[in-house]
């Protein structure tokens, strides 16, 4: 079962972005709803439970709500035998839709927000030209889900019996003001300030609006080709990143082992002390064995000492070592013939 109401003043709940186009607006009211149905008063009662269902459902199923203009997908929908997404799916670049959005259930009722609008429709919500709406309700029987599937725009509000007449000239000054903005908004969109309205002047404004949306699709198609091109990049850098953070561990490892290498070499410490040292990073390892220089290890098998210090001198490894290590050769050899005459 479904339910399509007369128009009714978006106005009245409206937000709007930076630009002053509308970026939501409350559809219906938790509790009752004083409606207009065919002309006539209305009342539909709808618990929050309903509301937060339905903006559950949308979320759940993904596709964002199609708003129509005068509920042209409802109808094409309804003559298909489906409901409004699915008939939007075979118009081709989904032209009968103004815009989408999301549903969203707050403490005051159903509302639809994150609005994405077609260019011109943004440019007439800009413009405050487009004023009532209209959703299309299913699931009141019971039987399937309480959902919202389309939103229609109209600048037709919901009226009944004299109130029609009474207000007869007022809509007529309304629709002569709405087609004024409407043009200027078209002329806006194509880009051309001498643009008007009239049969000799329908193909015209046709070709000019197609072109407008064949270049916003080539733009689309160009977005998405840099969006790639920079996501190409970002993985290249990552895995550069990678090879650079991988290259300066082994490094890390290498320098870190030949500072243990050098001085188990030089008896200064033993396998197991190296082991615990292992842990450190090289520079606080370095500054470590730097600090005890002179602490030496006995080593198995005697030595026979050296007979002139001046034959103790530092290999070219060594003053590489020295070097790497921040130590001054000089007391990198001190320690050395320390090391020499302990021995």
């Amino acid at each position: 079962m479904y339910e399509v109401y007369d128009g009714m003043n978006m106005a009245l709940s409206a937000e709007r972005g930076a630009d002053g186009a509308v970026t939501g607006w409350r559809l219906l009211k938790a509790g009752r709803n004083e409606l207009y149905k065919e002309g006539l008063p209305y009342s539909l009662e709808l618990p929050m439970e309903a509301l937060e269902g339905a903006a559950k459902l949308q979320a759940e199923k993904g596709e964002r709500i199609p708003i129509d203009s005068r509920h042209a997908l409802y109808f094409a929908a309804e003559r298909a035998g489906v409901e409004e997404s699915e008939a939007l799916k075979l118009v081709p670049g989904g032209v009968a839709a103004l815009g989408f959005g999301e549903l969203e259930a707050r403490g005051d009722g159903l509302w639809i927000t994150r609005i994405e609008w077609c260019p011109l429709a943004q440019e007439l919500m800009r413009q405050k030209a487009i004023q009532y709406f209209s959703p299309v309700v299913r699931g009141l029987d019971g039987k399937t889900p309480f959902r919202v599937t389309s939103v229609a725009m109209d600048n037709v509000p919901a009226l009944s019996g004299l109130e029609v007449l009474a207000a007869g000239q007022e809509a007529h000054n309304k629709k002569e003001t709405c087609m004024e903005k409407t043009l200027e908004a078209l002329r806006k969109l194509v880009g051309d300030d001498t643009l008007a309205l009239g049969d000799e002047a329908d193909g015209d404004i046709a070709a000019k609006i197609e072109d407008v949306a064949r270049r916003l699709a080539e733009l689309e198609a160009k977005l998405a080709e840099a969006e790639a091109q920079v996501n190409e990049l970002k993985a290249g850098k990552d895995a550069a990143e990678q090879k650079v953070a991988e290259a300066a561990m082994a490094q890390e490892a290498a320098m870190k082992e030949a500072l243990l290498g050098q001085a188990l070499g030089e008896g200064r410490i033993t396998n197991a002390q190296a082991e615990s040292l292992k842990g450190l990073g090289s520079a606080a390892l370095g500054e470590f064995l730097k600090a005890t220089p002179g602490q030496a290890v006995p080593r198995k098998g005697a030595q026979p000492k050296k007979d002139e210090d001046e034959t103790v001198a530092l290999t070219d490894a060594e003053k590489e070592m020295a070097k790497t290590m921040n130590i001054a050769a000089d007391d990198m050899l001190a320690a050395k013939k320390r090391m020499a005459k302990e021995d």
